[in-house]
């Protein structure tokens, strides 16, 4: 699927989209891979409804489709971006080892147990 290697998905929503089994399976991979998603409704006076409304859930959409175009798909733009930016800044922050097999903990453990031997 090319959703695999993406970054980011933008999920165009329409009455077409909605019953495109194909366009189903993707969304629902996308969702289950954790990708970024973004919507926006690219057909006049559509409203998501049924499986594509659940996978929307709370996120923001554009309405792309009126005389607003140019400043819509701007904000979308700016959207996109922000979401790889977050996505970088994650991906970018090391995660504290501090696990049962981490460092950290495996130094805590040990100077515990000298401290405790020490006072016996």
């Amino acid at each position: 699927m090319p959703v695999t290697g993406a970054a980011l998905v933008l999920i165009c929503m329409s009455d077409a989209y909605k019953k495109s089994k194909n366009c189903k399976l993707e969304a629902e991979f996308a969702f289950k891979q954790d990708k970024e998603r973004v919507f926006a409704v690219v057909e006049t006076k559509y409203r998501p409804d049924g499986w594509l409304s659940a996978l929307q859930g709370m996120s923001m959409y554009y309405d792309i489709t009126d005389e607003k175009f140019d400043m819509r798909s701007d904000e979308l733009i700016r959207q996109m971006r922000l979401k790889l930016q977050e996505k970088e800044v994650k991906a970018c922050t090391p995660k504290r080892d501090t696990g049962p097999s981490g460092s950290a903990f495996k130094r805590n453990h040990r100077n515990s147990f000298f401290r405790f031997k020490g006072n016996q």
